[in-house]
């Protein structure tokens, strides 16, 4: 078939047209859909749906026909066997068609039905679900304000500062199918999302970032006289006479704060869609700190695209400046499709590098890069890239911002304890030590060691060689097997500089590693 474009249907239940910043209202914190709206799309600002209950809307959505057409009238009411939809056809038309479990569109328990409207069904609770809410028993029970009014308040939040739910791990599904989808087939995603249907509720950072005196003025509800019976037994059997305007301010606080959490996963929905049609990335960088730089990324990159850094050791007014061939091969070499999944890399003439083993060897040299008792990764030649290995044993980690100081103190002959005491009472989560040879250091810093970890201060210790790690090979006093007594762990073969930034990003995601129990893990963590 023709090329044809990707169709992505994203598609959150009970949201309000009126929960979106840019139809106006003053509380709601929706930047990704409002900028989408603002260049990419177009927003129907006096739209109206179908059907107010959901399965009538998506089928007349997904049929094109109105929902008394067909009898879908109500909840109980799906596509019945017989029945087409825009899915099925765009199936048989050739797309490779991908839907969450979670659709509200076809009945599951009629075999094969659902399976003949997509390619591929992603049945969400494959991933652990965050925990509950911070006061469970809000609700309580029938006669309570809170009961039929669905109002949870906030959740609790992992270790890790998220609830991963239902919805979050379907728009994680979907950006992997995004990013591994059928290479001769265009795609259709529907995207099904329960947020912000009820009940209402939603952790932190969401909780909190709805400003409640921005919220629009709260239309007031008659006593139905006059109104349809139905409309006063509703508001009877509800029982939310007593709630206060604060009590409805807090719950539409909440349904804009699961809003906001929707226009995040739309966010990063976009970004994937737009990482697709990127193959790569170049950042042209300094000499003296290229290293580092690529290094930090690389255990940050979770994307299978390349990341390539060059540099310049010969500027323009030299007499032979190496930058325009630097930027030419790493483009060239970011484009390839053999460097997806390499991770990041550092390329100068013409020679590419992993980011964890590259190292500045010389301080004038263009020849000055090179990846000492590894050796670079492959190279850049005039008609192709070629790469002779894969770097081995990468891993990302994803901390909200980097909160663990760490510092490295280097061994040398005639150092004292006062580094490291200084390191301890700036404040600092972490010490990279370095040490001579195999990690030893002069006795006289052992003392320093001890009383630095007994404060739950992290030591690593690291070798000033350039290649090799450190380990306890003898038992003198200031030995690596006298740092280790004293609460020191081992650092890896990465350098000092590249283990203080993995040492950070590891505390910073992870504070608990610095406990005296799960060093061993940290130490683990930190040899990779």
């Amino acid at each position: 078939m023709a090329k044809q474009p990707h169709i992505i249907i994203f598609n959150p239940d009970e949201m309000r047209g009126d929960a979106l910043a840019h139809l106006g209202n003053p509380a709601s914190i929706t930047p990704n859909l409002d900028a989408f709206a603002a260049h990419e799309a177009v927003s129907f600002g006096q739209a109206y749906c179908q059907n107010p209950v959901c399965v009538p809307s998506r089928c007349s959505f997904f049929t094109g026909l109105y929902p008394h057409v067909r009898g879908h009238r109500t909840m109980s009411h799906l596509l019945r066997p017989g029945e087409t939809s825009m899915l099925k056809e765009l199936k048989e038309a050739g797309y490779y068609v991908w839907m969450n479990d979670r659709n509200d569109l076809t009945a599951g328990q009629i075999p094969g039905w659902t399976e003949s409207h997509a390619t591929e069904i992603y049945y969400s609770g494959q991933k652990k679900q965050g925990p509950g809410n911070v006061n469970p028993g809000q609700r309580g029970e029938p006669g309570n304000k809170y009961y039929y009014s669905h109002y949870e308040g906030q959740l609790k939040c992992n270790a890790e500062g998220k609830n991963y739910n239902g919805d979050d791990e379907v728009v994680d599904a979907a950006i992997e199918r995004i990013h591994n989808r059928p290479a001769d087939q265009p795609l259709c995603m529907f995207l099904g999302l329960i947020y912000p249907h009820t009940p209402y509720r939603v952790e932190e950072p969401y909780f909190s970032a709805i400003d409640r005196a921005k919220l629009p003025k709260r239309v007031h509800a008659d006593d139905c006289t006059g109104k349809p019976l139905m409309e006063s037994e509703i508001r009877k059997y509800a029982g939310m006479q007593d709630f206060t305007d604060a009590d409805w301010d807090e719950l539409r606080a909440v349904y804009l704060g699961m809003c906001m959490k929707i226009d995040v996963q739309f966010g990063k929905l976009v970004e994937a869609l737009k990482e697709e049609g990127v193959a790569g990335a170049v950042v042209t960088h300094g000499t003296d700190t290229v290293e580092e730089t690529a290094y930090m990324l690389d255990i940050l990159h979770k994307s299978e695209k390349p990341i390539v850094l060059t540099a310049a050791m010969r500027g323009a007014g030299d007499t032979s400046p190496d930058g325009p061939a630097n930027i030419y091969c790493a483009v060239k070499t970011a484009a390839s499709e053999e460097a997806k999944g390499k991770g990041v890399m550092v390329l100068l003439n013409e020679i590419i590098h992993a980011a964890g083993q590259v190292r500045k060897t010389h301080s004038a040299n263009p020849d000055t890069f090179a990846s000492p008792w590894w050796g670079p990764i492959g190279y850049c030649d005039v008609d192709r890239v070629v790469f002779r290995r894969t770097p081995l044993d990468r891993h990302t980690y994803s901390p909200k911002e980097l909160t663990a100081r760490v510092d490295i103190v280097t061994g040398q002959t005639g150092i004292g304890r006062d580094y490291i005491d200084f390191a301890v009472a700036q404040g600092c989560k972490g010490i990279v030590l370095e040490g001579f040879g195999r990690g030893n250091l002069p006795a006289i810093v052992e003392p320093a060691i001890k009383d630095a970890t007994d404060k739950g201060v992290v030591v690593v210790i690291t070798t000033r060689t350039p290649g090799g790690r450190p380990y306890q090979v003898y038992a003198y006093p200031g030995s690596v097997t006298d740092s280790r007594n004293n609460g020191a762990i081992h650092g890896g073969e990465f350098s000092s500089a590249k283990t203080r930034l993995k040492l950070m990003v590891l505390l910073s995601e992870r504070p608990e590693l610095a406990k005296k129990e799960n060093r061993e893990e940290l130490e683990r963590l930190l040899d990779v």
